[in-house]
């Protein structure tokens, strides 16, 4: 958004009658428009000016819009912003593929694209709520690691490792931008926990592994004014239930488990296995490794490990 508080809307375009006419069109609509020729010029655009809604061509010279769709959805705010590819023999199929939000044809029809541009600018404005509450959050998951020095920066790895897992289980978009979400506060519920007992060095005992249990709940019932609460409440809840059905709160098993509650599952223990905490060392990372594969089937989801042990295979290499 500019400083006029108008929506910015960047055409990119290398017919300049073609950038004239969604000018005019957007014009009329309050939008504040930037314009860039070719696709070099519209990804230096996009960084400078953050636009709220990206038209882009698909046939131009050097740059093609299938690659400039690609690399706009690849920058810090690509995923929020809305991207509308134009062609007058636009691919749907493959336009969302490179992961356009819209196609249009070409040339514009005046109200199509108004509708078009009326529509994802809503959206737009709607994620750039979600930053908010995405720094909220980041806070949230700050405050919590903070109460423990064992802890510190726990969530913020555990949502890397995650948001990885997620691409390689097949999530992506606001699905895999949720599962970062729900794993930076998976352990919010801890806020309610006596530090006594996080920091306690040694193992619990029955009551005060009872109420350490307690956290889980304890979270989901934190963020439940959340708009976003149906979405991170099961990942929250259900993190430490077990493949096999042993675990808790409500002893789940396989695919019962939200499939974000089985990645974050993965991903926190092994993070909790390599560093230290009060009970114990950190494990080596070889030794972690082991201890996944060991659990595969009885704790974790087989298929998950496999996939996180990969991942993880090119980085314990390179370590030894």
């Amino acid at each position: 958004m500019t400083k006029s508080g108008h929506q910015t809307v960047l055409v990119i375009d290398d017919d300049p009658l073609a950038r004239e006419l969604a000018r005019e069109s957007l014009s009329e609509l309050g939008c504040d428009v930037v314009e860039a020729a070719d696709g070099k010029d519209g990804l230096l655009a996009a960084s400078r000016h953050e636009p709220d809604l990206i038209l882009l061509d698909i046939r131009m010279p050097g740059l093609d819009g299938w690659t400039v769709c690609r690399r706009l959805k690849a920058l810090p705010r690509g995923r929020l912003t809305p991207v509308v590819m134009v062609s007058a023999t636009a691919d749907a199929g493959r336009a969302m593929e490179a992961g356009a939000d819209g196609v249009l044809p070409k040339p514009y029809l005046v109200q199509e694209l108004a509708d078009c541009v009326r529509s994802l600018l809503k959206t737009s404005a709607f994620f750039g709520n979600l930053d908010e509450i995405d720094n909220f959050l980041i806070s949230l998951a700050r405050v919590l690691d903070a109460k423990s020095e064992s802890t510190q920066l726990h969530s913020s790895r555990v949502a890397d490792l995650c948001r990885d897992l997620g691409v390689a289980a097949g999530l992506n978009g606001a699905a895999l931008a949720d599962l970062r979400r729900a794993a930076l506060i998976h352990d919010v519920g801890k806020i309610g926990i006596p530090d006594a007992i996080l920091s306690k060095p040694g193992r619990l005992d029955r009551d005060e592994l009872s109420r350490m249990r307690t956290h889980i709940t304890i979270g989901a019932e934190l963020i439940a004014p959340l708009a976003k609460a149906a979405v991170l409440a099961p990942v929250i809840r259900h993190h430490h239930e077990r493949w096999d059905g042993q675990g808790y709160p409500d002893g789940l098993a396989g695919d019962q488990i939200p499939l974000e509650a089985r990645i974050v599952s993965v991903c926190d223990s092994w993070d909790a296995m390599i560093n230290d905490r009060p009970y114990r060392p950190a494990l080596s990372t070889d030794r972690a490794t082991l201890e996944l594969v060991a659990g595969a089937g009885s704790q974790w989801d087989p298929t998950l490990v496999e996939l996180f042990v990969r991942l993880r295979e090119p980085l314990l290499a390179a370590a030894s």
